[in-house]
């Protein structure tokens, strides 16, 4: 008997399990997923979960969110369209949930010119902590005010908070 056979005639040894291999472990959350291009590290789930919970966005923005995305994806917007527009969100969410708004009626003109100058003064990890050019700022406030202005045509708010952004 070689092989199998002589694994299986043996009871009470364990035959030798190979590792996973580390995209196996990640897909099955066994290992920390890799960070990913782009990714805010201060948020990581991994490092410190008291740290999600803190600034985590409320059930109501989150759902929010996803209404808007189902609804751009439902008019046929472009997938990197989408894409796009949960990233401008989440970083909006970001400077929320460290300002402490968990309600959309809280999104005031005010609170979006602060997060203006917010983006402004943010510093990339990954580019030797410059800040983020004003390309981006714009791309930022575009999602932003889509965003927004989505929210008042279907109601949400009264009025787009957004309409003066610059």
């Amino acid at each position: 008997m070689t092989g199998a056979a002589e694994v299986r005639g043996k009871v009470g040894q364990a035959a030798a399990v190979p590792p996973l291999p580390a995209s196996t472990a990640r897909k099955r959350g066994l290992v920390p997923p890799a960070p990913r291009r782009g990714a805010p590290r201060a948020l990581s789930i991994w490092r410190n979960p008291d740290a999600v919970q803190l600034n985590a966005p409320s059930a109501e923005l989150q759902d929010l969110k996803d209404r808007y995305l189902a609804w751009m994806l439902s008019t046929r917007f472009a997938e990197s369209s989408v894409r796009g527009a949960h990233t401008n969100i989440e970083w909006l969410f970001k400077f929320l949930g460290l300002r402490r708004v968990k309600r959309i009626a809280d999104v005031t003109p005010e609170v979006l010119n602060d997060y203006s100058l917010w983006l402004r003064e943010v510093q990339h990890k990954r580019h030797e902590n410059r800040e983020i050019s004003m390309h981006h700022v714009l791309h930022r406030l575009t999602g932003v005010k889509w965003f927004c202005e989505w929210l008042g045509n279907n109601m949400i708010v009264l009025c787009d908070p957004s309409a003066d952004l610059e």
